[in-house]
């Protein structure tokens, strides 16, 4: 899914406290900092959504 970044989302996910990048996700390996699935991360990372990116979320995504 592909969402722009609006203040209303920003203010919904820090009230949630929803978790939807890579650094949160179980198949993310901190080591090599790649996706153990073999998914491209850029699109998904923290880095991104902070530049103000397009929030892309990953249909594999599972919480740690």
């Amino acid at each position: 899914m592909d969402q722009p970044i609006t203040d209303q989302l920003k203010g919904e996910l820090a009230r949630w406290r929803l978790l939807f990048c890579c650094e949160d996700c179980l198949h993310h390996c901190e080591a090599r900092q790649a996706c153990d699935l073999l998914y491209p991360e850029e699109p998904h990372r923290r880095a991104s959504f902070e530049r103000g990116e397009r929030l892309v979320f990953c249909k594999m995504f599972e919480v740690r």
